[in-house]
């Protein structure tokens, strides 16, 4: 009996070990705020910049510093946005920075997850 029970638990050790190695691992993607949040810009720096120049830069720091570089989409769903951006902050999260720059521009910030768009959107109006 002690054979058999030391016999079943090999086999089914050694079939849960071959689903293990079977079974194709996922991407280890993190979610688009996991991601913004660790991509890190060492210094930011705007005076009486508009908001399209902050995006671009915003965009090609988080490219330029996301370890798979790809990056981020950010998108402004505001084209008549004339918001002037004044902004000095060192060590900062790509996150941090979208969540200044909306606040700034009296925008919303709006993460798409399970896709790689940021949108800045007008706030809506109450």
């Amino acid at each position: 009996m002690k054979t058999a029970i030391a016999v079943l638990s090999v086999i089914f050790a050694g079939g849960l070990s071959c689903l293990a190695e079977s079974t194709p691992a996922r991407p280890s993607s993190a979610s688009l705020s996991q991601k913004l949040d660790s991509i890190i810009i060492p210094q930011v720096e705007f005076h009486d910049a508009n908001v399209n120049d902050v995006i671009q830069y915003l965009a090609a720091q988080g490219k330029l510093r996301d370890p798979d570089r790809k990056g981020v989409n950010i998108v402004l769903m505001d084209k008549e946005n004339k918001s002037r951006i004044y902004m000095s902050v060192r060590n900062i999260s790509l996150y941090k920075a979208l969540k200044s720059l909306a606040t700034m521009a009296d925008l919303s910030l709006e993460i798409e997850e399970g896709r790689t768009n940021v949108m800045l959107k007008p706030k809506e109006k109450k």
